[in-house]
């Protein structure tokens, strides 16, 4: 009976015993390992700001190597005609952290029928020991022609669907713009607005995602068509939703009890 009992307390701790060192030494292989080359790179101006002839696309990256540096090559390639437009090599280290920049020549000429052509721009890391072993990319547009598309989102307090004075904008709320298939994401500032600067020219379709507890009062899609060095703005209107109880509090300059043009809200007051 002793034997037995000893037999089966000792063939679990020795199981467990087992089972610590193996964990231990799989955490100790881990932690001897070196972290991996990460890549941070980013483009300006980003979509859907476009680049036209003669303008600049600037690229910024920094590489943190885990490995013996090679070279690093960045890459300008055509995705709508799938055409090498540039490549340019750093040898060893000299391609870690660096700035480059991108013109667009004088001689750029659209091709009929689209608003904009996409660039994707790469940079490509290569090591002694893995050869090419990571790389990062991103998009840019170019075009010939260009406008801006302005966004102004507002209280529509009595619903007629007209901006009218003392109708606030609404900060935050999430408009898409979308051409070609491609759609991009926004929300409002702190006055309820949007600008999409030097856009293609050509015809968009602005979304609304009308803000949980508001009713639109307006078209909550648009279809602009934007026109060369013209901005084309856009008026969208939500009141709370009907039976919902709104609090509005504002500088009352006269003291008369009634909000006259020009008397604000007031910031700060407690409901």
């Amino acid at each position: 009976m002793r034997t037995s009992l000893h037999r089966l307390f000792v063939m679990p701790i020795g199981a467990a015993l087992t089972a610590v060192l193996l964990v231990l030494l799989a955490t100790q292989i881990a932690s001897s390992q070196p972290p991996p080359t990460t890549i941070t790179f980013s483009v300006f101006p980003p979509p859907p700001t476009a680049i036209t002839p003669g303008e600049v696309e600037t690229f910024v990256w920094q590489i943190v190597p885990a490995t013996t540096p090679v070279s690093v090559t960045l890459t300008i390639f055509d995705l709508d005609n799938s055409v090498l437009i540039e490549q340019r090599n750093f040898p060893g280290s000299s391609g870690l952290v660096l700035t480059q920049t991108y013109t667009l020549p004088l001689t750029y000429t659209l091709p009929f029928g689209v608003p904009f052509e996409r660039y994707r721009a790469r940079v490509s890391y290569y090591s002694d020991e893995v050869g090419l072993e990571t790389s990062a990319e991103s998009i840019f547009w170019v075009t010939q022609d260009t406008g801006n598309i302005e966004v102004i989102k507002f209280n529509d307090r009595d619903g007629d669907g007209i901006r009218d004075p003392g109708d606030q904008g609404v900060a935050d709320v999430r408009f898409g713009l979308t051409i070609q298939a491609q759609t991009l994401f926004r929300r409002t500032d702190a006055a309820g607005q949007i600008v999409w600067t030097t856009v293609p020219i050509g015809t968009y379709t602005v979304t609304e995602e009308v803000p949980p507890g508001w009713v639109a009062t307006t078209p909550s899609v648009l279809t602009p068509t934007v026109t060369a060095n013209l901005t084309t703005t856009l008026l969208f209107g939500d009141r709370i939703t009907p039976g919902a109880l709104e609090a509005f509090a504002y500088v009352d300059t006269n003291g008369n009890g009634v909000q006259d043009a020009g008397e604000g809200p007031y910031a700060g007051g407690a409901t």
